[in-house]
């Protein structure tokens, strides 16, 4: 948040979070969340936290292929491309 903030890089910077918070004046982000009449075009806001948990039902919602990333399916490929630099 910080590096957003009209104080980033200035002298007079908050010392602390909590120095931060206590200015009150935060960057505006608003744009990104609402229409020009200033109404939510979001449905739901997703922990990051939770991110794993919410990867389903982000997928159902936006048409894209919810699967398991499995590190496992290319490592026999990867063994392989490393055994032919080494030879």
């Amino acid at each position: 948040m910080l590096l957003n903030s009209p104080f980033h890089r200035e002298e007079r910077n908050p010392a602390t979070w909590d120095e931060y918070l206590a200015r009150g004046q935060f960057p505006i982000d608003t744009d990104l969340y609402t229409d020009e009449e200033g109404k939510f075009i979001i449905d739901k806001i997703y922990k990051y936290e939770g991110i794993i948990e919410a990867l389903p039902d982000i997928a159902v919602k936006t048409g894209v292929q919810n699967r398991v990333l499995d590190v496992s399916e290319n490592l026999d490929s990867v063994i392989t491309f490393r055994h032919c630099l080494k030879s």
